[in-house]
C-alpha cells in the first residue's frame, strides 16, 4: 500500500477488513480522501497519519479503534472532514481541535459515540462548545446552533442548558412556553405569545441533535423576517 505514493483517493469503506491500520499508509503523501469506515479495524490510530498533510477528508468511523486520538491528527490543517465516531476511543480531545475555528478548516468534525473528554480550558471560547458537550458533533451549522442557544437564552433569561440536554429525550412540542419564559417578564399578550412560541420552535429546530437536520441561517432569516409582516401567520 505504501507504494501508491501518487494516489489521491482511497475508499475501502463498508467491507470486512480486520486488524490494525497499516503504518505504511503514511507514505501515501498525495492522499486527499481516506475512507476506512464501516469495517472491523482495531488497535490505535497511527500517529504517523498526521504526516498526510494533503488529506482533506478522513473517515475512520464505525470500526473498533481504541486508545486516544493522536495529537498529530489535530495538527492536520487541511482537513475539512474528520469522522472518528462509533469507535472505542477515550481520553482527552487534542487541544488543537478546540481551536479549529481560527486555526484550521474543519467543516465537519464528528467524534460521537466514543468515551472522549473535552478540555474546557481549550474549548471555552469556542462557539460550538455546547454542541460538543451534548452531541459531540461539530459542523458548519455551528452558527445556527449558537443562534438557537441565544434565542432561548433571551426567552428564558438564562442559559438553556437543561432544555438542550433533554432535547434528545423529549419531543420539542412538549416544551410549553409558560414553563420556560423568564418569570421576571410581564405577562405577554396573546399576539406576543404567538410570536414567542414561533421563535422558540425555530430556536429548538436549530438545536436538533443531528446537525444535518438543522435549518440554514438563510431559512432562519426568512422566517424571522416574516414576524415583521403584519399579516404573518406564526403557525406557517
Amino acid at each position: 500500500m505504501g507504494n501508491l505514493k501518487n494516489l489521491n483517493i482511497l475508499d475501502l469503506s463498508n467491507n470486512r477488513f480486520i486488524g490494525s491500520i497499516p503504518i505504511e499508509i503514511e507514505d501515501m503523501g498525495q492522499l486527499k480522501l481516506l475512507n476506512l469506515s464501516h469495517n472491523k479495524l482495531q488497535g490505535l490510530i497511527p500517529a504517523a497519519m498526521g504526516n498526510l498533510q494533503n488529506l482533506h477528508e478522513l473517515d475512520l468511523s464505525n470500526n473498533r479503534l481504541n486508545g486516544q486520538i493522536p495529537l498529530e491528527i489535530g495538527r492536520m490543517k487541511q482537513l475539512t472532514l474528520l469522522n472518528l465516531s462509533h469507535n472505542k476511543l477515550y481520553g482527552p480531545i487534542p487541544a488543537q481541535m478546540g481551536k479549529y475555528n481560527s486555526n484550521s478548516s474543519y467543516m465537519e468534525l464528528d467524534l460521537s459515540y466514543n468515551d472522549l473528554e473535552a478540555p474546557l480550558e481549550e474549548w471555552k471560547n469556542n462557539t460550538c462548545l455546547y454542541e460538543l458537550a451534548y452531541t459531540m458533533v461539530v459542523t458548519e451549522k455551528c452558527d445556527v446552533y449558537s443562534f438557537g442557544v441565544l434565542v432561548l437564552e433571551i426567552i428564558m433569561g438564562k442559559h438553556p442548558g437543561g432544555i438542550i440536554s433533554s432535547l434528545s429525550l423529549s419531543n420539542a412540542k412538549d416544551i410549553i412556553l409558560k414553563d420556560v419564559l423568564d418569570p421576571r417578564l410581564l405577562l405577554p399578550t396573546q399576539l406576543v405569545v404567538q410570536d414567542l412560541n414561533f421563535s422558540m420552535m425555530l430556536a429548538i429546530a436549530c438545536l436538533h441533535t443531528n446537525p444535518k437536520s438543522r435549518p440554514t441561517m438563510q431559512y432562519m432569516s426568512q422566517k424571522l423576517e416574516s414576524l415583521t409582516n403584519p399579516y404573518h401567520n406564526p403557525s406557517t
